[in-house]
């Protein structure tokens, strides 16, 4: 996704950001949604990733303070131009909390 979006945009800047964000959330896919599978035909086992729930809660990232940010966001975009790439945007966010912020924009 990050490839497709930085062919499109020629957004580099995104990536200082973007990157640390998309190891973390590989590593997680890695540790909790990932098992080997050996095939009956070949013999060869492949690591495949799949989507699971495990419990019947909403998912940790629709909380408040993220309806909140994504509110703020909505607000953000409407005054934007169809040209404004990701990195433009992140002066934009500065509104929201600190705590905001570190929560959604800070890699674990």
């Amino acid at each position: 996704m990050l490839y497709k979006y930085v062919t499109a945009s020629g957004d580099k800047a995104i990536l200082d950001r973007a990157l640390p964000l998309a190891e973390v959330e590989m590593k997680w896919w890695a540790t909790n949604r990932t098992i080997e599978v050996t095939s009956p035909y070949t013999n060869k086992t492949h690591k495949v990733s799949h989507y699971a729930v495990v419990n019947t809660a909403p998912r940790p990232e629709v909380s408040l303070a993220f309806a909140v940010c994504l509110n703020q966001l909505n607000n953000c975009l409407s005054s934007l131009t169809e040209k404004t790439t990701l990195s433009q945007m992140v002066p934009t966010l500065q509104h929201l909390t600190p705590m905001t912020r570190k929560r959604h924009y800070t890699p674990s």
